[in-house]
C-alpha cells in the first residue's frame, strides 16, 4: 500500500502530465517539484518559481506550487489554477518576452497565451484601468466552450487528486500550547477575497466575491 506523499505526488504528477500533453503539445519539462501547500501570504492560490532547486549535479528544476484547500473546490477551478502556473513555465521556457522580475509576471505575451488557451485575465492590482490585461496582480476566469473548458469534458475524469484537506478547525483541539480561547481565521480558499479572525470554531458564510463557502483554520500563536 502506497503512502499519501507517494499517492499525491503520483496523481499531482499524471495531472500535470496530461495538462502538458492536452494544452501545451508536451513541450514543458517533466522534471518539476509539483507540491500542495498553504499559501498563506499568496491571494491567487498557485505560484511558479523558476529554477528554485539543484541537484548534485547543479542541474536545475522549477516549482509549482498549489494551494491544498483549492482542492475542496469544484475541480475546474483549481485545474485552472495550475494551468495558471504553467502558462508561466511556459512563458519561461518558450517564450519570447520573458518578464524581468517577478513584479512584471503577467505581460502581453502571458496574457495571449492564457485567452488562448481559454483562461482570459484582467488586472486586479490597483493603477490599471478597467479591463486591462496585463499587470502584477491579475485574475482569469474560464471561458465557455473555450480550449480549457473543452479540455475539462474530455479528460475531467483522469485529472484528479484522491486526498484532500480538512478545515484545521476540525481536528485541531485547544492544548497547553494554544491560548484558552484559541481564535480561528475564516477565508475564501479561492480568491482570499476577505480574512478575518474569530473565536468561534466554524462559520455558515460565503465569500461575496465567488460565492464559496469560507474555509477555516485554527490560529497557532
Amino acid at each position: 500500500m502506497n503512502t499519501i506523499t507517494e499517492r499525491q505526488s503520483k496523481e499531482l504528477q499524471a495531472v500535470y502530465d496530461l495538462l502538458n500533453r492536452l494544452l501545451f503539445g508536451g513541450r514543458l519539462p517533466k522534471n518539476i517539484r509539483l507540491t500542495l501547500n498553504r499559501l498563506t501570504r499568496n491571494r491567487d492560490g498557485g505560484l511558479f518559481v523558476p529554477q528554485k532547486w539543484s541537484d548534485k549535479n547543479g542541474r536545475l528544476c522549477h516549482e509549482i506550487v498549489i494551494d491544498q484547500y483549492l482542492l475542496n473546490l469544484e475541480k475546474k477551478h483549481w485545474i485552472a489554477v495550475l494551468v495558471h502556473q504553467m502558462v508561466h513555465l511556459w512563458q519561461f521556457e518558450h517564450g519570447k518576452k520573458i518578464p524581468p522580475h517577478a513584479r512584471h509576471t503577467h505581460n502581453r505575451e502571458f496574457a495571449d497565451k492564457m485567452k488562448e488557451l481559454g483562461l482570459p485575465v484582467t488586472a486586479s492590482g490597483s493603477g490599471r484601468s478597467k479591463g486591462s490585461e496585463t499587470g502584477d496582480k491579475v485574475e482569469h476566469t474560464i471561458e465557455p466552450e473555450g480550449e480549457f473548458e473543452r479540455m475539462m469534458k474530455i479528460a475531467e475524469d483522469q485529472l484528479d487528486i484522491s486526498d484532500k484537506p480538512r478545515d484545521s478547525a476540525t481536528y485541531l483541539e485547544p492544548s497547553a500550547n494554544m491560548p484558552k480561547s484559541p481564535k480561528y481565521r475564516h477565508y475564501c480558499p479561492q480568491c482570499s477575497n476577505r480574512e478575518f479572525e474569530t473565536d468561534a470554531k466554524e462559520l455558515d458564510i460565503k465569500c461575496g466575491k465567488c460565492d464559496n463557502k469560507y474555509a477555516t483554520e485554527a490560529v497557532m500563536r
